[in-house]
Formats: C-alpha cells, structure tokens, sequence
C-alpha cells in the first residue's frame, strides 16, 4: 500500500535565490533520504514561496520492505570451547543481537572470493600482487615475477597459527630484549 507524503517547511523571507536553490534541492534530498530507507516514492514535486518549503512525495511505501541483514561475529574456533559449547564470545555476540547462543549458526565463509576483471588484475600485476590471469599481465609485468612452476609449490596460511606464533615472537623478544 501506498501512500502521498507531504513535507511542508515554514521559514522567514527567503531571498529568491534561495527560493531556487530550494526548488533545485527539496525534491532530490527528499527523494535521497527515502530511497535510503527503501520507501522510494514514485514521483516528487517541490513548492517553493519566499515563506513556505513543500515537498510532495506520491507512491511512498506505507512501511519499508522487511530486510534480512547477516551479522559476523566471532570465527567459530574463538565462538566454541574445546568441549564444543559456546564461548564467552559468542555468548556475548548472541546477547547483544538479542539472541540465546543456541541460535547462533555458524557459515563457512571463503575469504578473497572477488569478481575480477582484466584491468583489475592489471592493476595487481603492476604491483607485484598475485593472482593475476595470465592473459593481463603484460611482458614486462610477467619478467618480475617468479617462473609459474614456483607458484606451484605455495600453500595458504594459516592465520591463526600466524597471529599464535606472532604474539610468541613478541612476547620473546620483549622478555629477551626488553
């Protein structure tokens, strides 16, 4: 269902050349800010006197479409315990969504899952980034590079492990070296 939306602003005296700029502006800025709310309105019409400011919005939405939105929280080896149970911080995630953890889910998510185009990857070869098609990268782009057979041999890191290792690092060298 929808319904016309009338915005009216009274002011004091405005100069005519702030009459038009508020002819100019009304409309789009209303049209804006309820396409941002997903009420878009079907048509807008601005009236404009030296002491009064309308904005008629027809086909306004009478209530904004239900919207499903995903929240991330915590990586599921810091949301679960040993044990398999929920942890503080996934405990702490469904409480302040208004969830019990019981109804958390935990979604597998692959990381750098891009769409990409040529001039994108153009992009990333000339600095020095991989994966580049083959096809984008140009001669002298491809002659800074590693032989393909190199890349062959690469495996993913494993963050967690990293992020481990880099406070055991750093926890050394404050010990050690202060």
């Amino acid at each position: 269902m929808t319904a016309p939306l009338l915005i009216e602003l009274g002011c004091e005296e405005l100069p005519a050349n702030a009459c038009r700029v508020a002819e100019r502006e009304a409309g789009l800025t209303i049209e804006r800010l309820l396409t941002e709310r997903r009420l878009t309105p079907t048509s807008v019409e601005v009236f404009v006197t030296p002491r009064r400011i309308a904005v008629i919005a027809e086909g306004v939405p009478s209530e904004a479409p239900a919207e499903t939105t995903l929240q991330t929280g915590p990586p599921e080896k810091a949301a679960r315990n040993d044990d398999g149970s929920w942890s503080k911080a996934a405990e702490g995630f469904a409480r302040k969504h208004g969830l019990t953890p019981e109804q958390l889910e935990v979604e597998v998510a692959r990381v750098l899952d891009f769409v990409l185009s040529d001039e994108g990857q153009r992009h990333w070869a000339n600095a020095y980034l991989r994966p580049v098609f083959a096809s984008a990268m140009s001669t002298e782009a491809r002659s800074r590079f590693l032989p393909d057979s190199e890349y062959k041999r690469t495996q993913a890191v494993d963050v967690f492990k990293l992020a481990a290792a880099s406070k055991v690092i750093a926890d050394r060298y404050q010990k050690e070296v202060g």
